[in-house]
């Protein structure tokens, strides 16, 4: 006779002994009776309807077609029967429904447990347990009454830790070329349902298992979260250069394991991976590979969420934030797991229009070992976490280097990479208007992705000085080229500078040995030139913005001449001058509205603010990077000046709205439009005023078609190169490029602006 378990709250506990011909299932308690049933794997007709169901469930309908969605779900309650039947004697049933009436104990769950039987047991585990009903018709997952969760046996394997704090690390995973997963679109979304966390949530700037694997080391994760593409037994992770990295879930677990199990590492081992992924908890048909959400629960994370099948991004998008937000106010990990699966069974709002999956909540797979408990401590209930770390930077050769708190710049890093590891180029220019993040980036690429060497003797730092700063921009920069040497203590150093200087005591080509004498002592030397324009004339001058300074073209053709000889040189600079190799160009586009809105949550002021003010916010800056860290320092300025005793109710009243007029001016003034567009030619400014009439960028073909000064407002910075992605016919996505006005200069042209 099977009883109820003792405890009333405890599981209702079903071993699963999975054999070729028969399994034997034991529960819902240890001593119950054993229940012995056909391997149905083998029925073609069970998986058959096992598979309308996983198709079915990703199918979206109107809520005012109940007809239809009652037909849907028949698709679940026809195969819930041999569901209950697989798992439940008949004294089984008894129990359950005993248990399931109890509602003054709260919810039941159920647990199928499975010794560890590898791909063969993961089919086990993927058959869809959530429909298990003692009492048919009702489906009591989908009426909130029970919750199904798995769980492998792996002796000794961690349970969730104490309550702490929530640190989660997210990595989007779309590589170019791929169906149906846009980074732009998947980055946005999971701002958006996130933001609200705050810096409790960490985003991995590229899709690669080595991004994710720095990132879980970096923010101390309590919590991962993987968006990408998934199949049985692999995640679809991107390479170094954007393409797909198809990674079999050992190379991904041994991976984690490396950062996780490190005696170094401070905290507990994560106990929770939401796997965001289409067949995330599925395995291969006839076993023949494992179920990447099993996988991970048997390396050791207490509890792993996976989907079955493939998965919209607006269910996805639903179940993640609604996870994530429960766990932050201090619900228990199962709690927040079946109000996950809960909110699939609610409409939801799509691009405007409200829509139901009506089996979407049979998709929700949930891997859970030991007890259940909260993620985060009682007293941090209901507010964020302190950030992990704000951006920070160091000095190095006079450029400013972010250590912490890059964001983003995907697409661009990629083509960056391509370049330098495909075809070979090694210069490259990075152009834009001043504040677009040309020296971050370059910083961030040159101390991430493309130093050869992990040396930071290995990577030379130099920023331009102006002219009018100092006498000899030229050399200053052999000077601190040689002090780098000194700084790293390359043997024999300071012989070898007296030797050069008596040799070659010509600026530029003396800078040019200088170098050649540190790629001796590293032969793969990298160099960033930052400020390049320095060493330019600006608008209004003779020559117009880009043309070299008496002195520099002589300089810039070493430059040139130790990228023939394979240094790696990468530059930054307003202005794209005449002679400027077209292959080493690369335009700044502006920040993404995803990565503006993630760069404001590492800001004191503005990481305050809403995610609907710093959406607002996002688009206002269109995408420059400075006019946030100016408006940054504007809020803190007005927060000052409101003083100690002032009582905020109404922050972006009071403090953002109040300064933003300010900002928007001392933009205008760092970008020199006025001056930039003072100094263009007549036949420049009409092309100009045609492209501003369309009110959207347009592409280079486009951009041809109004006027033939294209080049020329490219070199000067106010044609601004922008990077989208875009589906093409066969479903995948790849990024495009399309050009525009700033939005400031746009409006003086229109007059809208004053």
């Amino acid at each position: 006779m099977c009883e109820p378990p003792s405890s009333p709250r405890a599981t209702l506990l079903f071993t699963i002994t999975p054999g070729d011909d028969t399994w034997t299932i034991v529960g819902p308690t240890p001593g119950s009776p054993p229940h012995v049933v056909d391997n149905p794997l083998g029925d073609a007709g069970f998986l058959r309807q096992v598979g309308d169901l996983r198709r079915y469930a990703n199918l979206k309908l109107p809520p005012e077609r109940k007809r239809e969605i009652g037909q849907f779900e028949d698709v679940a309650r026809e195969l819930s029967p041999r569901i209950t039947g697989l798992l439940l004697s008949e004294e089984a049933r008894r129990a359950v429904r005993i248990r399931l009436n109890q509602v003054q104990l709260g919810r039941a769950t159920l647990t199928i447990r499975l010794a560890d039987h590898g791909a063969f047991g993961d089919q086990v585990l993927a058959l869809p347990w959530e429909l298990v009903a003692p009492e048919p018709p009702e489906l009591p997952v989908r009426q909130s009454r029970l919750e199904v969760v798995r769980e492998v046996v792996v002796p000794e394997a961690p349970e969730l830790p104490a309550p702490g704090g929530l640190a989660v690390a997210v990595a989007v995973a779309a590589p170019e070329g791929q169906v149906a997963l846009s980074y732009e679109k998947e980055e946005v979304r999971l701002q958006t349902a996130l933001g609200a966390l705050g810096p409790t949530v960490a985003f991995s700037d590229l899709g690669t298992l080595d991004d994710l694997v720095d990132l879980v080391a970096a923010h101390r994760a309590t919590a991962i979260l993987f968006s990408g593409h998934g199949l049985p037994g692999h995640l679809l992770f991107e390479d170094r250069l954007g393409f797909a990295d198809r990674v079999a879930m050992a190379e991904v677990v041994r991976r984690l394991r490396t950062v996780l199990l490190s005696p170094g590492r401070q905290g507990t081992f994560p106990g929770l991976f939401f796997l965001s992924s289409c067949d995330g908890a599925s395995g291969a048909p006839g076993g023949g590979g494992s179920s990447a959400a099993a996988a991970l629960h048997r390396a050791g994370f207490a509890q792993v969420i996976g989907y079955f099948g493939a998965v919209r991004d607006s269910a996805a998008g639903r179940a993640e934030e609604t996870y994530f937000r429960s766990l932050a106010r201090g619900e228990t990990a199962l709690q927040a797991a079946h109000l996950a699966r809960a909110s699939l069974v609610d409409v939801i709002v799509h691009e405007g229009e409200p829509f139901v999956f009506p089996l979407a909540w049979t998709q929700l797979a949930i891997y859970h070992r030991g007890a259940d408990r909260p993620a985060v401590e009682t007293e941090r209930k209901g507010r964020p976490l302190p950030p992990r770390f704000r951006r920070r930077c160091e000095v190095r050769g006079g450029v400013p280097v972010l250590t912490q708190g890059f964001v983003g710049r995907r697409a661009l890093q990629h083509e960056i990479l391509r370049k330098v590891h495909q075809t070979g180029e090694r210069l490259i220019v990075l152009q834009g208007l001043g504040g677009s993040g040309k020296t971050a980036l370059a910083g961030h690429l040159m101390t991430r992705r493309l130093a050869p060497s992990p040396d930071p003797a290995g990577v030379v730092f130099l920023r331009v000085s102006p002219p009018g700063e100092d006498p000899d921009p030229i050399l200053a920069l052999r000077r601190e080229a040689e002090e780098h040497g000194r700084r790293y203590g390359l043997p024999g150093w300071d012989d070898r500078v007296e030797q050069l200087r008596a040799e070659v005591p010509a600026s530029a080509a003396g800078f040019a040995a200088t170098l050649r004498a540190l790629q001796d002592a590293c032969p793969d030397l990298a160099v960033c030139l930052d400020r390049v324009d320095a060493l330019q004339v600006g608008p209004g001058a003779l020559g117009g913005p880009g043309a070299w300074w008496p002195g520099a073209e002589e300089w810039w053709r070493e430059v040139e001449g130790l990228a023939a000889d394979g240094m790696l040189i990468l530059a930054t600079t307003r202005y794209a001058g005449a002679d400027l190799p077209v292959r080493s160009y690369v335009g700044m586009p502006p920040l993404s509205a995803a990565d503006a809105f993630r760069m404001m949550s590492f800001f004191a002021e503005l990481g305050e603010l809403t995610p609907a003010e710093r959406r607002r916010l996002a688009e206002w800056s269109e995408g420059h990077p400075l006019t946030l860290e100016w408006l940054d320092r504007a809020v803190e300025a007005e927060r000052r000046r409101l003083g100690l005793g002032f009582e905020s109710i109404e922050p972006w009243e009071e403090r953002v709205a109040p300064v933003l007029p300010g900002v928007t001016e001392e933009t205008r003034r760092a970008l020199r439009l006025d001056e930039l567009w003072d100094g263009l030619p007549e036949s420049a400014r009409e092309q100009a005023r045609r492209i501003a009439e369309a009110m959207e960028p347009l592409s280079s073909a486009e951009i041809l078609a109004l006027g033939g000064e294209r080049d020329r407002l490219i070199r000067c910075g106010l044609l601004v190169r922008n990077l989208r992605e875009e589906r093409a016919d066969d479903g995948t996505f790849h990024w495009i490029e399309r050009w525009g006005l700033p939005r400031l200069l746009g409006e003086t042209i229109t007059g809208e602006g004053g």
